[in-house]
């Protein structure tokens, strides 16, 4: 805003020019301040930076111009643009040390001293000390804050959160630039896996199964803590091996042949913290023993291994014989009693059972006697002391750990 005087009275132009005098732009609103002094006042636009001049004339009504006076504006720097902060390194979900690293940056200038960096952990304020690099000497810095993790004592575990603020020199403030983190260094934690299969028993910790059996297998797995914020579980899988109960997945894995039936695949979580599957590698399995091993892994990368689940297959049915091989008919003794023995052989039998149906109501039968030490059985049936008939048909039954069953059908008159 200014003055300016012409000795004639009347309307005339004032303009200015911010490109050395090429292009000139007018001045509105002129007023009349006294006689022939004009008042005048401008919004003029001028680009980013320092030592801008700005040029002035003048024309009065007969069309006289004045000359071109100038003003420079020295120590003056025009700043328009606010600081950039952007961030190029940092890990959303890790279990080991990391770093968050960035840059603030001005067109003009800005200094590291007037950028800052806050962290909380789980919602409470937590100390970093920044570095700070020049790029471009009083436009650019890079920062870096290193974030240390400890399996041992997990300390820095849980969920932070980093604000970085940023000011240039003259007074415009960055937008506000936010980054989160979080580190877990906790494995998942693993309960017994469980099995169930129909027809199957369990001994010591080994479970017999055959090749008709349904194997459903479950698991509870957890990553939680009640003081930090975890990951959370992301899977749960299981692989299978055969032959060795005794080996490691890794030791199963290279051996030569490997020994891997099944090698990993995952489990559904059916229910929170409870994962499932139905195992059907195992449908076609045959006889020997079989490993599965089960892992978990969090989010952040951590993996626990439970303990393995022994299986032993058993594809073979007991073996029932007869010691006499009657045919059909059968003498009793003074006592009116007769017997039925035989073998029965199996490597892990479990049970022999017997039912029986009879042809003379006054008539009972006797159940079966397995010996198991001898691998023997016997039946000593006792009949009613009259003159009818009698007949007696059996059903001798054996069954393994696994579930396979033999019957032994035997009619006798």
């Amino acid at each position: 805003s200014g003055t300016w005087t012409d000795a004639v009275k009347g309307t005339s132009t004032l303009e200015y020019s911010t490109d050395g005098g090429t292009n000139w732009t007018n001045v509105t609103g002129l007023q009349s301040a006294s006689g022939v002094t004009m008042s005048w006042n401008a919004t003029i636009d001028v680009a980013e930076g320092s030592e801008k001049s700005i040029k002035f004339r003048a024309t009065d009504l007969a069309g006289n111009t004045s000359d071109e006076a100038d003003y420079t504006f020295s120590g003056i720097t025009f700043d328009f643009s606010v600081p950039v902060i952007t961030f190029d390194s940092y890990v959303e979900k890790t279990n080991s040390s990391f770093i968050l690293s960035g840059t603030v940056s001005d067109i003009l200038r800005i200094s590291s001293s007037k950028a800052t960096i806050t962290a909380t952990k789980d919602g409470t304020s937590r100390d970093v000390t920044p570095s700070w690099t020049a790029v471009t000497e009083d436009k650019s810095y890079r920062f870096s804050v290193t974030v240390p993790a400890s399996s041992t004592n997990h300390e820095n575990d849980g969920q932070w959160e980093f604000t970085v603020n940023a000011s240039d020199e003259a007074g415009r403030n960055a937008a506000v630039a936010t980054a989160s983190s979080l580190i877990d260094t906790k494995a998942p934690e693993l309960e017994t896996p469980s099995i169930t299969i129909e027809e199957s028993s369990k001994v010591s910790d080994i479970t017999y199964f055959n090749q008709s059996n349904v194997i459903d297998f479950k698991i509870d797995v957890k990553d939680d803590d009640d003081e930090i914020t975890t990951s959370g579980v992301k899977a749960v899988q299981y692989a299978i091996s055969s032959g060795h109960t005794n080996l490691t997945y890794d030791a199963a894995k290279s051996a030569s042949p490997s020994t891997i039936v099944a090698d990993w695949a995952k489990l559904s979580e059916e229910e929170e913290n409870s994962w499932e599957a139905t195992i059907k590698a195992l449908q076609k399995a045959g006889n020997g023993e079989y490993v599965i091993f089960v892992r978990a892994t969090d989010f952040a990368g951590n993996t626990a291994d439970s303990s393995v689940i022994k299986l032993l297959a058993d594809n073979i049915s007991p073996v029932i014989s007869e010691t006499d091989n009657i045919d059909k008919y059968i003498a009793v003794d003074e006592e009116n009693k007769f017997e039925l023995s035989g073998t029965v052989s199996d490597t892990h039998l479990t049970a022999v059972t017997s039912s029986a149906t009879v042809g003379n109501d006054s008539d009972s039968a006797e159940s079966v006697v397995w010996d198991r030490e001898a691998n023997t059985w016997k039946i000593s049936q006792t009949i009613a002391n009259d003159d009818s008939s009698h007949s007696f048909t059996y059903a001798i039954t054996a069954k393994d750990l696994a579930g396979n069953t033999t019957t032994h059908n035997k009619t006798v008159y």
